[in-house]
């Protein structure tokens, strides 16, 4: 249970850096209940109100919040005949009294798809639109799989963003989310139009995360500013990523207040990941090795910039600093900027990220620009300004990014380092 403070660790299994990241996402996707349990406790003061914020909520308003309150029940049962030592908390919605509590874990799911009778233009999807989606399309499997592991929380991230300094980690982007639930598949409306989700209790101004600049550059293999910027306008706001908070600051004892608050601190690799090639899949735009080649004159290997710019990561003064990811042999992600990467390697994907590759990725007839090199190539050269030479230059300003992913079998996830 992520959200509980523990007393012992211990290795049970050790397993590669990319197999533990696997296993942490397929986790944290499949746990349903828990997740429902985890996003909620201790951090979203609507439910910890007697009525749901609309009439048309109420239904899964009143829904969730039974649904925590007795897995919580179950929760603080089962802990206290393991452990004798646990004490249940005595308000129901909490696990712990203290001012500083341990952050709840949060996936961002994005999957681009088909609206119902569009075809051919990709939209982005968090769990919940998805599953409305699935819903209207009648396709019973996804949404069978969708549901598979009970309740569906999809987090999203906020379209501000802002920079905060901390005095250990530096400077550190904080991002505003909101949180959508659904209880059950039975409040998904048959009958509706796509995208209603009035029967859907979205919460605003959820929890905060507070992560520092290095960590979210390092899962995408770089170090240094511009790429990183390029990476937060074009990809973060429809990664797919879990954050699993070490931290979480509580602004009163009232928790009752209308103010109450959380952030979320990310203060270590581990407790990050990104699934990048799924992210890339759907934002970025999947390019031949004959592009990727031609952007060096035809050279068989990238070329390193001696000079990528301001390091992030040297400039942290944390302890915990990431792992800039690397093409382990297992898997991994790299910049071609920033590591020389053999372009005639078979194992490899390419992919670039350009500006408005949101946009450009939903826009009619680019549904398949992150799997289908054709299309992506296309995409990629007219953000480039038509010409290969245009892309090289604009590659080596930074205004354009272009990352390798190696691809092993059932491979499917990367990030800074292991999580066991």
């Amino acid at each position: 249970m992520p959200w509980l403070t523990c007393t012992e660790f211990k290795v049970s299994e050790t397993r590669a850096s990319h197999d533990g990241v696997a296993l942490a996402l397929d986790a944290i996707a499949g746990c349903g209940t828990s997740l429902m349990l985890g996003a909620v406790l201790n951090s979203v003061p609507v439910f910890r109100g007697g009525e749901a914020p609309t009439v048309e909520t109420k239904p899964s308003f009143d829904a969730c919040k039974g649904l925590i309150e007795n897995t919580k029940v179950e929760l603080c049962d089962h802990l206290s005949g393991k452990y004798p030592s646990f004490n249940s908390p005595p308000e129901p919605l909490k696990l712990e009294d203290s001012e500083t509590q341990v952050g709840p874990t949060l996936l961002f799911g994005k999957t681009k798809i088909s609206p119902p009778g569009v075809e051919g233009k990709g939209v982005f999807f968090d769990d919940a639109k998805g599953a409305l989606v699935y819903a209207r399309k009648g396709d019973d499997d996804k949404l069978a799989a969708h549901f598979a592991g009970g309740a569906i929380v999809a987090s999203d991230l906020g379209t501000t963003r802002s920079l905060n300094t901390h005095p250990t980690f530096g400077e550190m982007y904080v991002l505003p989310t909101k949180q959508s639930y659904i209880p059950n598949v039975g409040m998904l409306q048959s009958d509706a139009a796509p995208f209603a989700m009035k029967h859907v209790l979205t919460v605003a101004n959820a929890i905060t995360i507070k992560v520092p600049l290095a960590t979210l550059a390092a899962p995408f293999g770089v170090n240094e500013r511009k790429t990183l910027e390029l990476l937060m306008d074009n990809v973060y706001p429809v990664a797919n990523m879990a954050f699993m908070g070490t931290k979480a600051k509580i602004y009163t004892r009232n928790y009752d207040n209308d103010d109450y608050s959380q952030d979320v601190l990310i203060d270590t690799p581990n407790q990050f990941t990104v699934d990048v090639r799924g992210t890339l899949r759907n934002v970025g735009l999947r390019l031949s090795t004959e592009t990727v080649s031609g952007l060096f004159n035809g050279a068989a290997c990238s070329t390193v910039d001696p000079i990528s710019g301001e390091s992030l990561i040297d400039g942290m003064g944390s302890d915990h600093k990431p792992v800039v990811s690397k093409l382990s042999p297992n898997g991994g992600v790299a910049s071609v900027r920033e590591q020389s990467i053999a372009l005639n390697d078979d194992t490899l994907e390419f992919y670039g990220v350009v500006p408005n590759a949101i946009q450009i990725a939903m826009a009619d007839g680019n549904l398949n620009c992150g799997t289908d090199e054709t299309v992506g190539d296309a995409a990629f050269l007219a953000a480039g300004g038509g010409t290969v030479e245009g892309c090289a230059a604009k590659l080596k300003n930074r205004e354009l990014a272009v990352f390798a992913v190696r691809v092993k079998t059932k491979t499917i996830s990367t990030s800074t380092s292991a999580a066991e």
